[in-house]
C-alpha cells in the first residue's frame, strides 16, 4: 500500500542544509558569548561597551588593537604609510604587550599594510574613545598614551637623513587634534 504522501528526494537535501543552518548560527553565538566573557575578564566592566566590541568581532585579544587605532590613523594621513611610522606603530603594539602571533598585532599589520576603510576598522575608530574613557579608571595614563604615541608617529618621519626638525605635516595635525578632542 503506497504512503499517502510521498517522499521528496530533496527533503534530506532540505534537512541537511536545515542543519548545517543551525550548527552555524550556535557556533557564532558560541564566539560571541567567548568573546563578551573573554573582554569581562579582561576587565571591560562597561556592558554596553563590551556588547559592542563582541558585536564588531572584538574579543579580549584583538581589543588590544584598538589602541593602536590612533596611531595608524595618524600615519594614514597623507595617504602612505611610510617605514618610519610602521616600525614606530609596531614598537608602540609591543610595549603594550602585543606579541606578534597574537590576533591584535594581526590587526594592526592588516590596518599598516593596506590603508583601513573597512567596517571593523571604521568601528574601532569609534570605539577607541569608550575604551580610553573605561580605561581611566585602570589606567589613567591612558588617552595621554594614545596622544603621546600618536605625535611621535607623526615625528616619526621628516627631517634629513633621519635627523634634525620632524616635521609634522598638517594632515597628521588635524588627526591628532581631533583624537584630542574626542578623547576629552
Amino acid at each position: 500500500m503506497p504512503s499517502e504522501h510521498p517522499t521528496n528526494p530533496l527533503d534530506d537535501r532540505r534537512k541537511a542544509q536545515e542543519e548545517e543552518y543551525f550548527r552555524k548560527q550556535n557556533q557564532e553565538a558560541a564566539e560571541k558569548l567567548k568573546a563578551r566573557l573573554g573582554l569581562e575578564s579582561s576587565g571591560i566592566d562597561d556592558k554596553e561597551l563590551v556588547a559592542k566590541l563582541a558585536e564588531a568581532g572584538f574579543d579580549s585579544d584583538s581589543s588590544r588593537a584598538l589602541y593602536m587605532v590612533p596611531l595608524v590613523e595618524v600615519a594614514w594621513a597623507d595617504g602612505k604609510m611610510q617605514g618610519e611610522e610602521r616600525t614606530q606603530i609596531l614598537s608602540f603594539a609591543r610595549e603594550r604587550g602585543i606579541d606578534s602571533t597574537s590576533k591584535a598585532y594581526g590587526l594592526v599589520e592588516k590596518w599598516l599594510n593596506c590603508q583601513p576603510s573597512d567596517n571593523q576598522y571604521e568601528l574601532a575608530k569609534s570605539l577607541i574613545g569608550p575604551i580610553v574613557a573605561h580605561s581611566k579608571s585602570n589606567h589613567p595614563e591612558a588617552k595621554e598614551w594614545v596622544l603621546k604615541a600618536s605625535q611621535k608617529v607623526a615625528e616619526a618621519t621628516g627631517g634629513l637623513f633621519g635627523f634634525g626638525f620632524k616635521m609634522v605635516s598638517k594632515d597628521e595635525a588635524e588627526v591628532i587634534d581631533r583624537l584630542s578632542k574626542k578623547l576629552k
